[in-house]
């Protein structure tokens, strides 16, 4: 089988986003479990998301003290 390159995988995660109706009145605990394998603290500062489908995503976080 033949594995997917970033830009691939980037352009069917826009492609499902894009015919998946995601609207969420309140968090679903089952949703979440179906689009995202993991997070990982990557530093005090930044997390990445990993999505089931391959994609990552680096996000910038910030705590309230």
């Amino acid at each position: 089988m033949k594995s997917l390159g970033s830009r691939d995988r980037l352009n069917k995660a826009n492609e499902f986003i894009d015919n998946t109706n995601i609207y969420m009145p309140e968090y679903d605990d089952t949703l979440v479990r179906k689009l995202i394998r993991n997070v990982i603290a990557v530093s005090e500062s930044k997390i990445e998301i990993c999505f089931q489908n391959g994609v990552v995503v680096e996000e910038n976080v910030s705590f309230i003290h």
